[in-house]
């Protein structure tokens, strides 16, 4: 129970901190949905934690419009974001995911 009282806590701070960067807004339920085994409710392990996030598609054509590497831009910007919340914690932009390792070997993709 408390490990999923900690991923819910750090799911609503991704979420806040992209709705802050992207929308303006504050919600830390808007525009984001767990995926994969947990959000499956399959998981055997709580240790790797899926998300989704959905950005305003302005963003995307916005860096889709930049001469090469437009998508990899936009991936730094939301680690950005992130960053700005977890600023302890190693967040890189990996391929096409955001990664965040925590210290207690919690990682949310």
């Amino acid at each position: 129970q408390e490990t999923r009282g900690l991923i819910a806590k750090r799911y609503r701070t991704v979420t806040r901190a992209i709705n802050r960067e992207f929308y303006d807004s504050y919600s830390e339920v808007e525009h984001s949905l767990y995926v994969g085994s947990y959000g499956r409710c399959t998981a055997v392990d709580t240790s790797d934690i899926d998300i989704m996030v959905i950005l305003p598609r302005e963003e995307y054509d916005h860096f889709d419009s930049y001469r090469g590497n437009g998508q990899s831009r936009l991936l730094q910007s939301v680690r950005t974001a992130i960053k700005q919340s977890y600023s302890t914690s190693d967040v890189r932009a990996d391929g096409q995911v955001v990664k965040i390792a925590f210290s207690d070997e919690m990682k949310f993709e």
